[in-house]
């Protein structure tokens, strides 16, 4: 598979930069569900930006192509930041829970009922 059709190798060396602009983005007051809207409106800018410097202009293509470049870029960008974390904290919060005992989410506990769908009678006991 020829992956350089959807992300051209030029804008490989901005995922570590759009990587580093989403940690940055955390620490500040902006909403977290805002991030990847951010991150995609930057990369679609630099990648438009660079299509504008490389040909002096822009036609609906070119820029119908440097919007997706973008798109893809920081999709690129956001699923690396989700194996990370997949890989890393909800790893570590997995192992946790299952040390310390906890239901996983896998057991067959999971078909128990709670106290509220319990009947009354049946609360009692």
């Amino acid at each position: 598979m020829e992956w350089d059709i959807y992300i051209k190798p030029e804008f490989l060396a901005l995922l570590p930069v759009l990587y580093s602009l989403a940690e940055l983005l955390k620490k500040t007051k902006l909403r977290r569900w805002l991030i990847p809207y951010v991150l995609t409106a930057v990369s679609i800018a630099t990648a438009v930006g660079y299509c504008l410097a490389m040909h002096g202009e822009i036609t609906v293509p070119r820029f119908v192509t440097a919007a997706m470049q973008g798109v893809f870029l920081a999709f690129a960008t956001i699923g690396t930041h989700q194996l990370i974390k997949q890989a890393t904290v909800c790893r570590c919060a997995e192992k946790t829970v299952i040390e310390n005992g906890e239901n996983d989410g896998e057991g067959e506990d999971d078909n128990k009922p709670t106290d509220k769908e319990k009947p009354d009678n049946e609360k009692l006991n």
